[in-house]
């Protein structure tokens, strides 16, 4: 459901009578959604088609691959691939959407591109570790407040190794994700006198945001406001 924290959601019965039902069930991959990957098997075995999109894709059990447009064109590949497979006969209304898609994933990349190369910063401080794969993409240096979910608790040693990490490299800027700002993000930045910005990495949307249409492109449009500002890109 909308708003919902998706490292820690899991279906109720009543849903996963709903994905039994289906004609196809596709999901990310085990690091994501642990239960759909135990699903899988068995559903296979009941006729329902099943899209691993993130096999092959995610490293290091870091799921947050839809934010490299250069993977998410993979995954979209993999979905158009098992849609097709299941609906044959509307391969062209497919086909064609896939393209048009595929368009603006490289429109997307060529923006990152220009805007982190031509960049003089390339140190980002964010949240929790879901920049990664930008990172490695387009050569910025991601350093996480806490791991590959927000949950977890960084000890007061690693916290104060990254006042020192932050001051060393000029760190004006914390990335903290839409909703409540974590205490965490909060006390960094106070302790380097540094300002909170939101980029939302899109795990979920809002209510409010599916209301007002916003979808992933609209969202990445925004996140790259953020970065420009975050890597004083002129």
């Amino acid at each position: 459901p909308a708003g919902v924290e998706p490292h820690d959601f899991e279906p109720s019965p009543k849903q996963t009578a709903m994905i039994y039902d289906g004609d196809i069930f596709i999901f990310l991959g085990e690091s994501m959604e642990p239960w759909a990957k135990k699903m899988a098997g068995d559903l296979d075995k009941k006729g329902v088609a099943v899209v691993e999109a993130g096999k092959g894709l995610i490293e290091n059990n870091d799921p947050h691959i839809w934010l490299d447009p250069v993977l998410a064109k993979e995954m979209a590949q993999k979905i158009f691939d098992g849609v097709v497979a299941k609906d044959p006969e509307h391969s062209e209304v497919y086909h064609e959407n896939l393209n048009n898609l595929m368009q603006k994933f490289d429109e997307l990349d060529k923006n990152l591109n220009e805007i982190i190369s031509s960049s003089p910063q390339k140190n980002i401080v964010t949240s929790h570790s879901f920049l990664g794969y930008v990172a490695r993409r387009y050569g910025l240096e991601q350093t996480a407040i806490t791991g590959l979910s927000p949950q977890e608790e960084p000890s007061p040693k690693k916290m104060a190794e990254l006042v020192e990490f932050c001051k060393a490299k000029k760190i004006k800027y914390i990335l903290d994700e839409p909703g409540e700002v974590s205490k965490l993000s909060q006390t960094l930045a106070d302790e380097i006198g540094a300002e909170i910005l939101i980029i939302n990495p899109l795990g979920t949307l809002q209510p409010n945001e599916v209301k007002a249409g916003e979808d992933y492109f609209s969202v990445m449009e925004k996140n790259l406001e953020v970065l420009k500002r975050v890597l004083s890109y002129e």
